[in-house]
């Protein structure tokens, strides 16, 4: 028997995009394991339906909104999220089509200012054409606050909302044997109220192909060009930040089933950017991940995930971050209805690279500890909880914090 280890919530930073490796990534891995563990209890508790609509409710308590530093006086909220979806799954003949449009309602008890209501969606056609090629056509769209850890003068407590926008499409063509034609173009689009210097708008549209060859047991290893190019959009003048990038990649991937236990997964990649008018800027390095699942017991899964990313980070005391995290992700199974999860990761982040200060260089260390539980009280409805701990460490006094996050949940599918 087979793990299938999720790479989604496992998935700590993508690398193509202006994701920060700092509280912010690692918060919202945990919110997404949360909506993960509802929807394998839904998957096992109701059948599949070409239409349903989803309702829900989110409310956490935050003891450190704006994520600062045990000096300054802190501002705990309540946050209350409600959401109502569409959700449409259709299988026709070889064609499935899936839509997921979602109405959300952010709001804080204290700070109501921070109120926004944002609408998401995601759509895709899984297309296959016989036993000649398949793939996806998808599109989605994600509008959200930008994390207070991210924003590059601690104490900034402007509202700021961010909207990412992708398309994508993916073909794997079958050729001689085991051997797999892969490639694909996706286009991505990040725009917010405000400029945010150190992760600067853009559009950007990368193109990648490879070749994947898959044994008779489900071990593959896949080797992958990926080349994007990119352009900042709606950025400040104040810094040297150049007009665009190019960043080129070349990845292993390795999918190793050892045993009906024991799963292995990794990935190697080099990566070359530069960056148009600020040549100063460039950089490149090696980035990868290796997880271990291993399914100790039929209700007892463990994950255990290395992981190494070189993020761009436009400021004047460097030009990326080079974090290395190492985490253990337990999931225990109860029962068919009741699911526990914990989440335990290390994080250290080096911000290297061109410096335009003289300033002492900026190094992080961010620890994580996350305890949730999901409840299928009913056919439909599915009831989650857990806490939170996040403390950052910096060699720069006033990025460094600690908060506290409770948060219970509630999902009801018809």
């Amino acid at each position: 028997m087979a793990i299938l280890v999720n790479t989604k919530r496992l998935n700590l930073m993508n690398t193509g995009r202006y994701v920060v490796v700092t509280a912010a990534a690692l918060a919202s891995l945990t919110m997404a394991r949360t909506a993960d563990a509802q929807a394998d209890i839904e998957a096992a508790n109701a059948p599949r339906r070409a239409v349903s609509v989803a309702f829900g409710v989110d409310i956490s308590h935050d003891s450190n909104l704006f994520r600062q530093p045990s000096s300054a006086q802190l501002t705990a909220d309540t946050i209350t999220v409600a959401y109502v979806g569409l959700r449409l799954d259709k299988q026709v003949s070889l064609q499935r089509f899936q839509l997921d449009v979602t109405e959300t309602m952010n709001k804080y008890a204290k700070t109501s200012y921070l109120d926004f209501d944002s609408l998401d969606y995601r759509g895709a056609w899984l297309w296959q054409l016989d036993s000649i090629a398949s793939g996806t056509f998808s599109a989605d769209r994600k509008e959200s606050l930008v994390p207070f850890e991210d924003v590059l003068n601690p104490g900034n407590i402007t509202r700021n909302i961010r909207v990412t926008e992708t398309q994508a499409f993916n073909m794997v063509v079958p050729t001689l044997g085991h051997w797999h034609l892969q490639m694909g173009v996706n286009q991505s689009t990040q725009t917010s109220e405000i400029a945010v210097e150190i992760q600067p708008d853009f559009k950007a549209v990368s193109h990648e192909a490879g070749i994947k060859y898959e044994a008779s047991s489900g071990s593959s290893v896949t080797a992958l060009l990926r080349s994007t190019t990119g352009d900042y959009i709606n950025q400040s003048s104040s810094r040297l930040l150049g007009t665009g990038y190019q960043q080129d990649e070349s990845e292993i991937r390795v999918s190793w089933l050892a045993s009906g236990k024991s799963t292995f997964n990794g990935r190697l990649t080099w990566l070359d950017r530069s960056q148009d008018g600020a040549s100063q800027r460039n950089f490149s390095g090696v980035t990868g991940e290796l997880i271990y699942a291993w399914a100790i017991t039929g209700q007892t899964i463990l994950n255990f995930i290395v992981k190494r990313d070189l993020v761009p980070f436009q400021d004047p005391s460097g030009s990326y971050i080079a974090a290395d995290t190492i985490a253990i992700d337990p999931t225990w199974k109860f029962s068919d209805k009741t699911t526990v999860h914990l989440l335990a990761s290390h994080t250290n982040s080096s911000f290297d690279g061109y410096a335009s200060t003289a300033s002492p260089r900026r190094t992080d260390t961010l620890n994580l500890l996350e305890l949730g539980a999901t409840w299928a009280a009913a056919n439909r409805l599915i009831i989650g909880g857990s806490l939170l701990m996040q403390s950052r460490d910096s060699t720069i006094a006033a990025f460094a914090f600690k908060n506290y996050i409770a948060r219970v949940t509630a999902s009801y599918l018809f």
